[in-house]
């Protein structure tokens, strides 16, 4: 648990951020800091050339292991637990993974197989831009009751992990969805850069047709 002040100031912080992946690790990192999780990751939406939409996982954080990155896709639907969030535009407060009542997610085990580690307690929130889109999906894992605390056996899960609160969802969804109107932002003014540079080369090449011996002045007003 955070102020809530320090929570506006880091939500603030999101719109200075120079690049999107800057900006997706400020946002694991204050969020696993309010809700003293063990570990989160983060999914973007993307849009597939059929007109579909996936789900892309960008990052992820443990205090616990050192994890290898490697991307992958998950589809939107109500199978996996991101996939759920995405899906329904739900946030997904989890005491255990391992026991989600009627919800027709499932958690991937893969992980704690390979680790010997146990996905207890889970908070999984949409990042939604300003039409109420879900753009993102942020997940924390285990929340613990002292930060320092590493995961690294059963007895450490069963002693240290509890439940995230509402106070915590609360800052955590205020933090995703201040991130997603940042990300949105920077995703559109990316595009319009591109579009200003591309319209600003058409312009050359149409000058330099006209009157090749202004070639190597047009290029350096381009720039």
């Amino acid at each position: 648990m955070i102020p809530w002040e320090t929570v506006n100031e880091i939500g603030l912080g999101f719109f200075a951020e120079q690049s999107v992946d800057s900006l997706l690790e400020r946002l694991l990192t204050s969020s696993r800091e309010a809700a003293a999780a063990d570990a989160g990751s983060l999914y973007l939406v993307e849009e597939e050339t059929g007109g579909g939409k996936h789900l892309v996982f960008k990052l992820t954080q443990s205090d616990s292991h050192s994890l290898p990155f490697r991307p992958f896709t998950l589809p939107i639907d109500t199978r996996s637990i991101a996939g759920f969030v995405a899906a329904t535009g739900e946030t997904l407060n989890i005491e255990d993974a391992y026991q989600t009542g009627n919800l027709p997610i499932q958690l991937n085990t893969d992980f704690d197989e390979k680790f010997c580690y146990r996905t207890k307690s889970m908070l999984v929130v949409p990042m939604k831009n300003r039409k109420g889109e879900v753009i993102g999906v942020l997940q924390l894992v285990n929340a613990k009751r002292h930060r320092e605390v590493k995961l690294t056996s059963a007895e450490a899960v069963a002693e240290e992990v509890i439940s995230f609160t509402q106070l915590d969802q609360k800052q955590v969804s205020s933090l995703a969805s201040q991130a997603a109107v940042a990300l949105e932002n920077s995703l559109l003014y990316r595009d319009i850069e591109k579009l200003f540079e591309g319209f600003v080369r058409a312009l050359l090449t149409i000058m330099e047709s006209r009157d090749p011996s202004c070639m190597g002045h047009t290029e350096r007003v381009a720039k």
